[in-house]
């Protein structure tokens, strides 16, 4: 990944899993409803890495990013 980009998501009455590169940041701009979102990855350190945008909803599941 070279640059910045928005994944969108949406998710209901299941689950998904996200991996990333340890070389990306990322952004949650997700919300949930009878769910979660879960970010299992440490935050990147680096502000020149290129970021993540995650958007979206989850309902009555969830969402979880390594």
């Amino acid at each position: 990944i070279e640059h910045d980009c928005e994944l969108k998501v949406h998710v209901a009455f299941g689950s998904m899993e996200i991996k990333l590169p340890d070389t990306v940041g990322l952004i949650n701009n997700s919300g949930s409803f009878f769910g979660g979102v879960e970010i299992k990855r440490q935050a990147t350190s680096d502000p020149n890495y290129p970021k993540i945008i995650l958007v979206g909803n989850c309902a009555f599941g969830g969402i979880e990013v390594k």
